[in-house]
């Protein structure tokens, strides 16, 4: 799901930005043709031409954006914005227009990278600006010498901040369209993953096996329901439940017996073995333990069911042991007949002895 939702944002911070590449070129080129106009007042000015690179290069970012990464696209917005307030600083000083540019730079770097690069990228940013304003303070550079009351004048600003404050309200309209897109996405993923969870809660108390969900450190994450019956509790919230005490009977059923099955556990195949545990009423009773090691969610798990297998179990032994009994009596009788074959082949030699006797 993290996966997902940090895919969902970058998608939109792509969208966002290629919206702006291609409004922000549209008014800059807008804005560079009514500027031309006051090539007619002041003449021919330095900026003009690289307010003219400036456009070129944004037009073709935002024909080409398609084929660019969003880290690109940018460095090239930050790039060029920088560049244009620079050349426009240098000429004109603190009648410079293109100073109010300035906004966009922390805007578009956050689309891209870290809240810590941001700060670094707007902070080597605003450097050259101030030794740009420091020069023309104590006179090492000098401005055009406009009226900065003049109708262009006015104009180019009025556009400049125009331009800024539809592209910030652009922005943040797109940036909050994406949210609720987002928003509404994760509330009908949370809604499927509540189901999820339903069914395998449904599922997991289902089953009457008592069902056990162990960390890789044998300590227990969760269990289900049949649980607390097949040992006797009706209740488990207040009774420290640890996997020692489950699987902790006697020195051939121990804890330590227990780990080390735990240990030679894989996800290969689920191993299964007879083990003898205790209820909460101190009775001992039979049942099969089966492992199996499953990754839940992102996690590795050891999965534990347990089936009660007493009055199998017992019966088992009830047969073992007649089976024993049994083969004692006969390795007894087999004995006893072998006793008897003996003492007839004994008095069979004696009569034959007896027979040559007679005979003689």
């Amino acid at each position: 799901m993290p996966l997902e939702t940090n895919s969902i944002l970058k998608s939109d911070k792509e969208k966002i930005v290629n919206k702006a590449l291609i409004f922000g070129s549209i008014l800059a080129s807008v804005i560079y043709l009514l500027s031309l106009s006051n090539y007619f007042l002041s003449g021919f000015q330095f900026a003009q031409i690289t307010d003219l690179i400036f456009v070129c290069i944004l037009i073709i970012t935002a024909i080409t954006r398609n084929k660019i990464s969003l880290e690109n696209k940018s460095l090239i917005i930050i790039l060029g914005v920088i560049f244009v307030i620079l050349t426009d600083m240098y000429v004109w000083g603190a009648l410079a227009a293109n100073k109010v540019l300035l906004i966009l730079i922390p805007l578009f770097s956050f689309f891209s990278f870290s809240v810590k690069k941001t700060v670094i990228i707007f902070c080597c940013c605003l450097v050259p600006i101030g030794i740009l304003g420091y020069l023309h303070i104590i006179g090492n550079l000098e401005g055009f010498p406009g009226d900065p009351n003049s109708v262009f004048s006015w104009l180019i600003h009025t556009l400049m901040i125009v331009a800024v404050s539809i592209t910030l309200f652009l922005t943040l309209m797109y940036v909050n369209l994406s949210y609720e897109s987002m928003i509404k996405h994760l509330t009908i993923s949370n809604a499927k993953i509540k189901e999820s969870e339903r069914n395998y809660h449904e599922i997991f108390n289902a089953t009457s096996d008592a069902i056990v969900i162990l960390d890789l450190h044998s300590e227990i994450v969760d269990y289900n329901n049949s649980l607390p019956s097949l040992f006797g509790m009706s209740d488990l919230k207040n009774i420290e439940l640890t996997s020692k005490r489950l699987f902790d009977f006697d020195e051939e059923y121990s804890y330590t017996a227990f780990k080390l099955k735990l240990k030679k556990t894989n996800d290969y195949q689920a191993t299964t073995s007879d083990w003898k545990i205790r209820k909460d009423s101190g009775e001992s009773f039979w049942v099969s333990i089966t492992l199996k090691l499953a990754k839940i969610g992102v996690n590795d798990r050891i999965l534990v069911v347990i089936s009660n297998i007493n009055d199998e179990k017992k019966v088992s032994l009830e047969l073992e042991k007649y089976k024993v009994h049994l083969e004692s009596i006969i390795q007894e009788r087999t004995q006893n007949l072998e006793q008897v074959n003996n003492d007839i082949s004994t008095q069979k030699n004696e009569l034959k002895s007896a027979l040559d006797k007679l005979q003689n």
